[in-house]
């Protein structure tokens, strides 16, 4: 009887050891290649349009894959958003929050050169800079890709989610966004957008 206790709690630790390896492996860093723009993309521009104007054209905008939310809808963002907005010099920004991933990253790829599922969110900020004329500025929140999948089903769905890496914001993004905005404005005569340049 004893010999059978200590045989199964044997076998118990060596599974378990192998388990564990099996784990460690499967969940190792996966190595990830970075293209480096020649140029990075403006954050921020001035529109040559006053913030009222600005403010209810930015409204209509329509970003793929992306809610788009202002102050006044303050209770529907998280915690560290809701604080932005109540500050006075914030209460004309916009939050563009993802409802999944926006797009397959321009900058960042397996090593295989498959480029990766791209998520961010987007902090609009504006600012009057004269009568006719405001600075709208883009902050990305919590930029990460996609590497895989989780090894096991975690609950309460148990479902395997996704593995992400946070990485740092490429401006490709960012400058959409501004280029859009422009686009609703009618400004001319904005800077071309910089992509990696293909080999």
């Amino acid at each position: 009887m004893h010999k059978t206790i200590s045989f199964n709690k044997k076998a118990f630790i060596i599974i378990l050891i192998c388990f564990e390896a099996l784990f460690i492996s499967c969940q190792e860093e996966i190595k990830i290649n970075k293209i480096e723009l020649i140029s990075k993309n403006p954050v921020e521009y001035v529109f040559n349009t006053s913030m009222d104007s600005i403010y209810n054209i930015i409204k209509q905008l329509y970003i793929p894959k992306m809610w788009l939310y202002d102050a006044t809808r303050g209770n529907m963002v998280s915690y560290e958003i809701r604080e932005l907005f109540i500050q006075p010099k914030n209460n004309s920004d916009f939050f563009l929050m993802p409802m999944d991933y926006i797009c397959k990253s321009k900058i960042y790829q397996r090593m295989n050169a498959d480029s990766l599922e791209y998520m961010a969110s987007f902090y609009i900020h504006l600012e009057t800079i004269s009568e006719k004329k405001t600075k709208v500025s883009i902050r990305t929140i919590e930029p990460k890709v996609k590497i895989g999948k989780a090894l096991f089903r975690s609950l309460p769905h148990f479902v395997r989610y996704d593995r992400t890496l946070p990485v740092e914001p490429s401006t490709i993004e960012e400058y959409e966004i501004l280029l859009k905005i422009g686009n609703l404005v009618g400004e001319k005569d904005m800077p071309p957008l910089h992509l990696p340049t293909k080999k």
